[in-house]
């Protein structure tokens, strides 16, 4: 079998573990982000948002450099909206695809996802 020009060498599909989520990370609670400062809930975000790559690309979350582009590391649009569906089930951050597709990497996409929580936690301490 031929490997697709955007699939990188290293994902190498006899490794893929096919349960939805083959990392076992849960996500950061809103409680957990909002005790985190502004560094830290990056930090968690990032972790976070490694390990759920990892999942969808069904490998280990080591093997993912979070510095690297996503597209370089095989996040295209329709891993793109799996990211998207994941984020928003599990911490409540709605990202646009373009934001997702447009990020220069899992770190970038930390800080702009950090930065919505932070609107989330402000406008539930308001309503709270």
């Amino acid at each position: 079998m031929t490997r697709h020009p955007m699939v990188p060498e290293w994902l190498d599909p006899a490794e893929w573990d096919d349960t939805e989520d083959a990392t076992g990370t849960g996500a950061p609670t809103l409680a957990e982000l909002a005790a985190a400062d502004p560094a830290g809930r990056t930090t968690l975000v990032e972790e976070y948002l490694r390990h759920e790559v990892a999942g969808i690309l069904r490998t280990d979350p080591e093997r993912v450099d979070p510095a690297s582009p996503l597209g370089v590391i095989g996040i295209g649009s329709m891993k793109g909206v799996e990211l998207q569906r994941r984020v928003r089930g599990a911490i409540g951050v709605d990202l646009d695809l373009g934001t997702v597709l447009g990020s220069l990497s899992i770190a970038g996409l930390a800080a702009h996802t950090a930065e919505s929580v932070a609107g989330l936690i402000t406008s539930s301490a308001v309503r709270g």
